[in-house]
Formats: C-alpha cells, sequence, structure tokens
C-alpha cells in the first residue's frame, strides 16, 4: 500500500477546479463547474489543472491553488505538474439555473463581480472534497477540516490578506459553447 502523508494545505481545499483559460488561471466552484471551462480551455489536458480538489495559499500578495485531495503520497513531488501550484487570476462561481434566474432579470447572461464575503459563503456550499484526507487524519481532525464555518472564514481571509479582487458569478447556460464563451471573453472592470 501507498504511504500517505498529510497536506500542509489541508485546511483550505475547497471543492473546485483549476483551469487555465487563454493564459488565465481560474479556480471555479459552482453548480456546473467543468464542462464549459473545458471547453473554453481549447479541449487541451494542459489547460486542465485540478478537478474537485483545490487547495489554497497565500505567497505574498498572491493566491495560489493547486490539486490536493488532502493526502499525498510521502514520496510526492511538489514540483510535478500534479501538485505544482499555480497563481490564481480569477475565482469563479457558478450559479444554478434558480440561482440564475434570480440574479438577471433580463435575457443578458454575462459575468459579474462577487464581494468576498458572498463568495467565502459560496465556497462552502458543497462539502469538503478532500477524499483521501480520511487517510491520515482522525475522524476528528476531519470533522473540524470540513466544518463549514471554519471554511469559509479561512478562505475570506486568504482573500483579505491578499487583496484579491478578481471574484466573479458565472449565470447558468444551457449551451456550454456559450458559457465558455463568457469566460474567454471576459474582461475585469477597472476598479
Amino acid at each position: 500500500m501507498l504511504d500517505f502523508e498529510k497536506s500542509e494545505f489541508a485546511d483550505s481545499i475547497y471543492y473546485a477546479d483549476l483551469f487555465r483559460i487563454d493564459s488565465k488561471i481560474w479556480m471555479i466552484m459552482g453548480y456546473g463547474k467543468s464542462e464549459a471551462a473545458r471547453i473554453a480551455s481549447d479541449n487541451d489536458r494542459g489547460n486542465d489543472l485540478s478537478r474537485d480538489c483545490v487547495a489554497l495559499k497565500v505567497s505574498g500578495k498572491d493566491l495560489f491553488g493547486r490539486y490536493d485531495p488532502g493526502a499525498l503520497g510521502a514520496h510526492h513531488d511538489e514540483s510535478s505538474d500534479l501538485h505544482k501550484f499555480h497563481k490564481i487570476d480569477y475565482i469563479a462561481y457558478c450559479l444554478s439555473p434558480e440561482q440564475t434566474e434570480e440574479v438577471f432579470s433580463s435575457n443578458t447572461k454575462e459575468i459579474l463581480a462577487c464581494e468576498a464575503g458572498l463568495m467565502s459563503k459560496l465556497a462552502v456550499v458543497y462539502p469538503y472534497p478532500a477524499y483521501s484526507a480520511q487517510f491520515v487524519f482522525t475522524p476528528q481532525e476531519i470533522e473540524a477540516l470540513a466544518n463549514p464555518e471554519r471554511r469559509a472564514f479561512n478562505f475570506l481571509k486568504k482573500i483579505n490578506d491578499t487583496g484579491f479582487k478578481n471574484l466573479v458569478l458565472v449565470p447558468f447556460m444551457t449551451e456550454l459553447e456559450s458559457k465558455a464563451e463568457l469566460y474567454k471573453s471576459y474582461v475585469p472592470e477597472i476598479a
């Protein structure tokens, strides 16, 4: 059996994907988060950086993310493409059809800016995704890691510590290609 060790970033793992879209790194959470992003990243496996388990870390005033299921092989290589940290340019939350209906009164669908407090709450809508953590953490530690209030606080702290501003809401769209085009054409508002 493979030996595992605890991830030092287990307290900051979120149910999210990381994709490189037009040279920008997007951390994408929420409803239907993967397929439109895959299309927007030109269906290039090299641009599909993480699925479902993204650990966040702060370095200086930058926010980084990587694939991290909570426990890593004892002899993993931090510089390997699998566990490499990528500087995040955007954090997006994909709205459900119902949320999209509430947010968009018109038929025009666009990516909207989101404030940090709301994004921290949305970041913990889905359960703690670190599926390998159970092999190295006690049930009590898993319970603490999975606590949504602690996770939301930790997310907000990382956003505030870095001054990260590119937080956005992405509407649900039945046509995946149209949603993919939203990612590719998105230009943030100048603050």
